[in-house]
């Protein structure tokens, strides 16, 4: 009876775990492939116009609109990121007040 259990339990976990681990990882896309995207959305809502489907055009519209957003967002957070990096690998150091620089100093790493 025990070993029955134990070989249940075992292919139990050994199921769950398999599930799991295959399940599907959503992806992160890039800034090329949100572009991508909006454009997609752009044109299918340019085609269901031109073909007088007006519903599908809406939905399609509204879509594209927030997957341009969703591009232009992700454009501004990779232009902060590369000039966040950028100002960190530098070993220099200026402070402005109202436009007017007030110290300047190498940072030590």
């Amino acid at each position: 009876m025990k070993h029955n259990l134990r070989t249940t339990t075992g292919l139990v976990l050994l199921t769950a775990f398999a599930t799991i681990a295959m399940a599907p990882v959503p992806g992160m896309a890039s800034v090329a492939g949100k572009r991508n995207t909006a454009i997609g959305l752009t044109a299918g809502a340019v085609y269901a116009a031109v073909r007088h489907k007006n519903g599908a055009a809406l939905v399609l519209a509204g879509g594209a609109a927030y997957a341009w957003k969703r591009h232009n967002d992700a454009r501004k957070q990779q232009a902060y990121a590369r000039a966040l990096t950028a100002r960190n690998r530098s070993s220099h150091r200026v402070y402005y007040v109202n436009n007017v620089r007030i110290r300047y100093h190498t940072v030590r790493a």
